[in-house]
Order: C-alpha cells, then structure tokens, then sequence
C-alpha cells in the first residue's frame, strides 16, 4: 500500500509532507484516543444554501449498494435504525434537503446518529455540493467518537471529486490509509475520477492494479473511469483494451462505457471504429440499445467539425431506431450548421 501511496502524491508537492506523517505512524487508529478531539468545531449544520437538483429514486443513490446491504446486515443495525435510515432516504429524495437535516437534529439530541445514519448525510450533503458540510459532519463524528469507516471516506473523496478539489481527495485518502481504514471500490472509483480528469493515466492504471493485488472486485464504474482517463489523455489503443479487460473480469460494459468510446473516436476523426462501438452497443442484450443520447454524441463532434456526411448518416440512424430528437440534438444541428 505505501508504493500505492507514494505514487499518489508524488504528483503534489502541497502534501508530501503529510504522507510523511502517515508514514511514520503505521499503527493508525491505535492512537485515536491520544488524539485531541477537544479542539474539533461544534457543528452548527444549516440548510445548503445552495439550489437543490431533482433527485429521482428513493434515495439509495446517494450511497452504494453495498453499504445498504451493510447498513441492513450489520449486527449493530437495529430495526430502529434502518427506520431513520429510510426517512432520511425519502427526505432527500423528495429534495427536502432542510427536513432532512433538521431530523438529523432530532436524532443526534436523542443519541441516535450512528456511522450509518451519519455516513449517508455525510454522502448526501456531498452530493449536494456542500462540501464543507460534509466534512464537518465527518469532524463531529470524530468529536462524538464514532470511528469514520470506509463508506465515511469513500463518501468524501467521491465528494472532493465532483467539486474538482483533488488534492483534497488525495489527502483524505491519506488520512483513510493512515488510520486502517480499508478502501473498497467506491473509494477507488472515486479517487480514479480525480485522475482521469486530469488525464493522470499512470495514476489511474496503478490504482486499478492496486485493486488486483487486494482481490477488490472491479465493476464498471472504476472501467468507465478508467475510460475516461484514456480518452482525456488521447490514449487511443489504450482505450480500445478497456472492453477486452472487462470482458476478461466478467464486468458487463454500460452505456457509459460505450458512450465514452464513442464520444473519444469521433474527437480524433474515427468514425468507423465509433461506428464500431455503436454497433457492439447494439449487440449487448444487457443494454437497452444506444439512445438518443448516445446519438447526440456523435452529432455534437460532428457540429465541433462540420462535418455534414456524418451527421446525416447519424440522423438516418436516428429515424432508423425511432428515437425522439431532444433539444441537445438540434442545437448540435444547428451549431453544426452555422460553421
């Protein structure tokens, strides 16, 4: 693992001295009590001032699936428990973000916020984009002395990510390793997305390797990101190995595989292997086929280019597959059609 981290953070310079520090204290969560907790702020949560997104689903996509089944399995979940676990779930979902929160008051009076109750706000303030929040919710939870658990820091690195903050994420996944607490495939999947951003191949190739080495399940979320980093780094052939490795771990490809290897060979002027991909999207009986979306995506690169042939060939395809155009793919037509 310390190779693992030493690769991580090479890279910045702002937080090497801190890898230094957890590097020189192995025994991690040994010494939790010896810690100060005394000077972690009181939390005074508020409401997230920032605008609320529609949220479909139940909630449980504010966590993974297996911390649900963590959440539902665990010994020391009780009956009680799940309860408050799914109305915070309804709250969210029905974008009551504020009610949510103030029953999150309730329980923390009554001595009831436990890891779970608190790893899911923690994931759903994050979600909302109210990162400091979160991370206050993670510091009271140090104050109280409930332990921050692998889905505790999974939830915030995945966090930092969305908001672009990846030395953040790179040192919270420091702190994680530093206090033995063992990341899974979320917190990788997360961390990846860091790099993949910033077309960090090496990084996200040795986190994937990493995963290898401890027999932690890949899925397709982590090929995706992977993916991703390929295509942002103009890595072609690498890109083109993503699906012979996940057909080679038993991961089923989704649209979001398909859709960012489309999306890249139409960037780079291949359209014939897009062509390729759009067909083998086809093919896979696990997918509901390519969608309108996956179509705007070949007619936006070509609105980038101007190129004509290709998208009318796309709106023949379209027509073909009767598909209802959305505003996305007559903006595309028009930029298109303005070069």
């Amino acid at each position: 693992m310390a190779c693992f981290i030493d690769a991580v953070v090479l890279h910045r310079e702002d937080i090497r001295r801190e890898l230094a520090v957890c590097l020189r204290r192995p025994d991690g969560y040994v010494n939790r009590k010896q810690r100060d907790i005394s000077r972690v702020p009181k939390l005074d949560i508020v409401a997230p001032s920032i605008p609320i997104r529609p949220v479909p689903g139940d909630g449980t996509e504010f966590l993974d699936p297996e911390f649900l089944e963590h959440a539902k399995s665990a010994p020391n979940t009780t009956p009680d428990c799940r309860r408050n676990l799914k109305m915070l779930r309804t709250l969210v979902s029905r974008q009551n973000m504020k009610q949510a929160i103030m029953y999150m008051d309730e329980l923390r009076s009554a001595g009831k916020a436990n890891v779970y109750i608190y790893n899911f706000m923690i994931s759903a303030i994050g979600r909302f984009g109210d990162i400091d929040q979160a991370l206050e919710l993670k510091e009271e939870m140090e104050r109280r002395k409930i332990l921050p658990d692998t889905f505790t820091y999974s939830a915030l690195i995945s966090a930092f990510s969305r908001a672009n903050k990846p030395t953040k994420s790179e040192a919270m996944f420091i702190e994680m390793i530093s206090r033995k607490v063992k990341p899974n495939v979320v917190t990788f999947g997360a961390l990846m997305s860091v790099y993949a951003k910033q077309g960090l191949v090496d990084l996200a190739e040795q986190a994937m390797d990493h995963m290898e080495k401890e027999n932690i399940e890949k899925n397709a979320v982590v090929y995706n990101t992977l993916a991703l980093a390929y295509a942002k780094a103009g890595c072609l052939e690498k890109l083109k190995g993503v699906l012979n490795a996940m057909h080679m771990h038993s991961v089923l490809p989704d649209s979001t595989t398909y859709n960012t290897l489309i999306n890249s060979f139409c960037e780079n002027d291949d359209y014939e292997t897009a062509y390729a991909y759009l067909e083998s999207m086809k093919q896979a009986a696990w997918i509901a086929g390519p969608d309108v979306v996956t179509f705007n995506i070949f007619l936006k690169q070509c609105a980038k280019k101007g190129n004509v042939k290709h998208a009318n060939r796309v709106l023949e395809l379209i027509q073909s597959e009767n598909l209802k155009p959305s505003v996305v793919t007559y903006s595309s037509l028009v930029s298109g059609g303005n070069r």
